[in-house]
């Protein structure tokens, strides 16, 4: 009995050492198991984190690039509102410029109307002035005759005062 006591003691050690390395080594693992489901789970987060912070750093990065897009489409804009007035100011100062050249014209034919009369009441002067001239040379010419003819006048009657003395004479 005392055998087969120390048999079933053996058996029933070996088996409590079976059944222990057995629970312990199920517990191992799950051990194991849990930690390479926790290890998992961590590196996923880590995953999971890195891309956050990547889409985070993207994101960051474009509301960026989108801030200067805008700063530098503001600045396009007030560009084309500036061009816009010159453009505008351009075309009232054309306008303004169209007006000055269509009176400038006009002066400039007036202007050419004037030397025209100016030229021919020039012309018209110098004509009268010769005709003025050639009046005065006729006017001294006249007087000299009419002179001459009054000389010659006073001389015939003086001849014929002469004569009609000498014709009382002889009578």
């Amino acid at each position: 009995n005392n055998t087969n006591n120390n048999n079933n003691s053996d058996y029933l050690s070996a088996h409590n050492r079976s059944s222990s390395e057995y629970l312990r080594s199920g517990l191992e693992e799950e051990d194991r198991l849990a930690h390479d489901i926790l290890l998992q789970e961590q590196q996923s987060k880590a995953k999971v984190t890195a891309e956050l912070l990547l889409v985070r750093r993207r994101l960051w990065e474009e509301g960026n690039r989108l801030q200067n897009l805008q700063k530098e489409a503001k600045k396009l804009s007030q560009t084309l509102r500036e061009e816009q007035q010159r453009s505008s100011d351009a075309d009232t100062a054309k306008g303004q410029l169209s007006q000055e050249v269509e009176s400038l014209r006009q002066q400039r034919s007036q202007l050419q109307k004037l030397q025209e009369e100016h030229q021919k009441a020039e012309t018209d002067y110098a004509n009268t002035n010769v005709e003025l001239a050639s009046q005065r040379q006729r006017a001294v010419n006249l007087e000299a005759v009419h002179d001459r003819l009054e000389c010659e006048a006073a001389a015939l009657r003086e001849s014929l005062a002469a004569a009609e003395a000498r014709t009382e004479e002889l009578q």
